[in-house]
């Protein structure tokens, strides 16, 4: 398989890799041979410095015992369609920028004082509420007449507006769509950016100077499309300013900010149905060259990272309700159309960001190092098809909809298994378009049906997804029994076990994919979490919209309640402990000091998060489980509770953790299926069967394991345990 190197962490043997248009990653066998273009073995393995982001390589695979699995990696040389790599002497002299982080990356943390992530609270997913809004409105998005009439034969515009760098982007866009049949055939993009209008230019149509030369340009470019204002329903915007930025940080993103503003709000007066604008801010600038005169170039680092300020506060101001804003028509005027974040587009030069995107120095024009070159063109463009066909609130009128789904409709390619379900292994994009494995298992036909979201315990492991979507166990078993459908979902390659909030963002990502299957209702989607999958799933439920969640053991709830229970002497496992001590590290703060003050730290929990929590909750877990200690499960309830949340819990007194799917395989175990089917039931506005005799009354059986490596790995098995 021929694939491009995106990351590689020897140290963890792991290995990113873009294959087939996604990227992908892999732990690498410590018996996997990695040679050169000639043959020859490199004895440093993967730690190998030929070995490097942007490496062509091919990837030889075996299958063994029914396993795929990896043998050698063979770097490909330059007759093997690997870029010729610049001359040292040519290349342009690089800025220091690794004190910066994307902003995706660098989530509650902050840079200068102020919050990363895309969206308040250092979140990279919009808010439920602002994220139903712009549903809603996408909903209302159709081909319009040149009237702005609906038409069977009409049109959705698609406009874009900003500088040089966005006529090249926007121009990596039209390519890409122009190349996918899966398209909406009523949309027609017109690129409407011209180069060297900077915000602050083009900020006022009616200044008779650039302002309404650009705006005026903007209808010749829909008029040279056959199209009018009336059609043009969705907008994207990239905009920035010259140097020099008089003030520093943050007054000139400040002014940025304010010049956006102003030109989200000329849209609705310009364009009378727009309901949609996304955003996105520069690419890297650390290559970019200086001018003639010896001056920093117009967009060199830190600006362009900065410039990504401008447009997240930009949209928390519209979800904080800011007047000025205002998009809502029963809220008053309507100021500006709903404000989105599209794809992020910077990334620290070369080096990738946990979704694995990077730019090149190839990625730029030999020109200037600062304008996108047709390589970066086309990359910028493939972020932008990949979010407008993916996203809520735009797949809806961006992909057409004969050909949405058309894969998982198909049933002649799944797997049946012996219960008679359906059953497929698929993926789904996770944040900034990484591909994270699924399995995805329902009734024979069309539906739709409820879905249960399963999260397994322990860390990044395919097979581990996979064996708990096909499992003939509770509480796999009960859940297709009941007729419903399961999906279990992966997470993404991380160092070890750890708590890392990207993987509470990639499962937001797992909800909306799901609810997309056609077989699916919308409507009606549970999580059930075990372990870690717990973990994460205590953050989805106030990130995400559920009718129902089931936290089996959720060992890592409050870090610094695990603390608390060590000190008091409750036994904990060691994973616990290791946890705690990074959370002090990453802090700079003891786990009391945190405890006082959490927002002090920048720290947050489950525990930290009731307030937000929109789904009712059941929680799992015995209390003889040294990985979840009970005594923080109560401190949680209580907390849910004083929320005015609705929840339950089942608390057996002998439940070791995994006895929630059949690791051991005790009474309990089908007791704690039965609740969560019938908690689920309730949730999904199902009939409950009539109550059976409580299995927990039952003594305790001898413990048994069977193949079920999926379920967390790190566990110790009891003393007595066979």
């Amino acid at each position: 398989m021929r694939a491009v190197v995106k990351e590689v962490k020897a140290d963890q043997r792991m290995l990113v890799f873009a294959a087939g248009g996604k990227d992908h990653g892999v732990r690498v066998p410590t018996d996997v041979k990695v040679v050169d273009g000639e043959g020859r073995v490199l004895p440093e393995g993967i730690a190998s410095k030929q070995l490097q982001p942007g490496v062509s390589v091919t990837l030889v695979v075996e299958a063994t015992d029914g396993k795929r699995v990896l043998r050698t990696i063979r770097l490909q040389t330059a007759g093997h369609d690997v870029p010729t790599p610049t001359k040292p002497s040519s290349r342009q002299p690089q800025q220091e920028t690794s004190h910066l982080t994307p902003l995706t990356d660098l989530g509650p943390e902050r840079y200068q004082g102020f919050e990363g992530g895309l969206y308040p609270e250092g979140r990279n997913n919009r808010p439920a509420e602002h994220e139903a809004a712009g549903v809603a409105l996408a909903g209302q998005i159709r081909p319009l007449d040149a009237a702005g009439r609906p038409a069977d034969d009409g049109t959705i515009v698609l406009l874009g507006i900003g500088f040089s760098n966005t006529v090249q982007a926007f121009n990596g866009f039209q390519e890409a769509v122009q190349a996918d049949p899966q398209v909406n055939p009523h949309l027609v993009l017109v690129n409407g950016a011209v180069g060297g209008r900077s915000a602050a230019m083009i900020q006022n149509p009616d200044d008779q100077k650039l302002g309404t030369q650009y705006w005026a340009t903007v209808d010749e470019r829909l008029q040279a499309a056959h199209v009018t204002r009336e059609q043009v329903q969705v907008v994207w915007i990239k905009e920035t300013d010259p140097a020099p930025h008089q003030g520093g940080f943050p007054k000139y993103i400040q002014t940025l900010e304010q010049e956006l503003t102003k030109i989200v709000q000329i849209l609705p007066r310009r364009f009378p149905n727009v309901r949609l604008a996304y955003l996105s801010s520069r690419t890297y600038g650390g290559w970019a060259m200086r001018r003639p005169n010896g001056a920093e170039a117009g967009n060199s680092e830190p600006f362009s990272y900065e410039s990504g300020f401008a447009v997240k506060w930009l949209i928390e101001r519209q979800i904080a309700g800011d007047a000025e804003l205002n998009f809502a028509a029963d809220r008053g005027d309507a100021k500006a159309p709903w404000l989105s974040w599209a794809a992020y587009l910077w990334t620290n030069g070369a080096v990738p960001r946990k979704d694995g995107v990077f730019f090149a120095y190839d990625d730029f024009s030999e020109r200037d190092r600062m304008h996108e070159s047709p390589a970066g063109q086309k990359k910028v463009g493939g972020l932008l098809l990949k979010f407008f066909k993916t996203d809520p609130t735009t797949r809806a009128w961006f992909v057409n909809s004969s050909d949405a789904n058309a894969e998982l409709n198909a049933e002649n390619d799944w797997e049946r298994l012996s219960d008679g379900s359906l059953g497929k292994t698929t993926e789904f994009a996770g944040v900034g378009g990484l591909s994270i494995p699924a399995y995805i298992r329902k009734p024979a036909g069309p539906g739709p049906f409820p879905v249960v979201m399963l999260l397994h315990g322990g860390q990044y492991g395919p097979g581990a997804a996979y064996a708990m979507g096909r499992s003939t166990r509770s509480p796999t078993k009960e859940f297709i029994d009941a007729g419903w459908a399961v999906y279990s979902i992966d997470y993404r390659p991380v160092e070890g076990l750890s708590i890392e909030p990207v993987e509470f963002d990639d499962t937001v990502e797992a909800v909306k994919a799901v609810r997309k299957f056609p077989f699916v209702d919308p409507q009606r989607i549970g999580l059930f979490g075990c372990s870690h999958g717990a973990q994460v799933g205590s953050r989805v439920v106030s990130r995400a919209k559920l009718q129902g969640a089931v936290l089996c053991a959720p060992a890592a709830l409050d870090l610094t309640e695990v603390k608390r229970a060590a000190d008091r002497g409750e036994p904990l496992v060691p994973i616990l402990q290791k946890l705690v001590r990074d959370m002090e590290q990453k802090h700079k703060a003891t786990a009391d000091e945190i405890w006082k003050d959490p927002a002090k730290y920048g720290y947050s929990s489950a525990i930290t998060e009731v307030a937000d929590v929109a789904c009712p909750v059941l929680i799992v877990n015995g209390k003889n489980d040294d990985n979840s200690p009970t005594s923080i499960i109560e401190i949680y309830v209580r907390k849910l509770k004083a929320a005015g949340k609705q929840v339950e819990t089942y608390l057996p007194d002998n439940g070791p953790h995994g006895f929630y799917v059949g690791r051991p395989d005790i009474a309990e175990t089908k007791e704690a299926a039965r609740r969560a089917v019938a908690f689920f039931q309730r949730q999904f506005k199902e009939p409950t069967p009539a109550e059976p005799s409580r299995a927990s009354q039952a003594p305790p059986t001898q413990y048994q394991y069977g193949p079920m490596d999926w379920v967390d790995p790190d566990r110790t098995v009891p003393d007595g345990a066979s």
